[in-house]
């Protein structure tokens, strides 16, 4: 993640939107991503959308 962050896209990016699955919330929870629009609830993918501003 931390390599990933470092890219240009990302730089240019003002947010970052990650579909995550159940178990990888965890994860980018750590790397300061939260649900998106606060909801903590699956999608019809069953994703949880989780953003990050920059």
């Amino acid at each position: 993640m931390e390599t990933l962050e470092q890219d240009d896209y990302f730089f240019r990016a003002k947010r970052i939107e990650i579909p995550a699955s159940i178990t990888a919330v965890k994860f980018y929870k750590k790397f300061g991503y939260d649900y998106k629009n606060g909801v903590n609830e699956i999608d019809d993918e069953q994703l949880y959308r989780l953003e990050k501003f920059r």
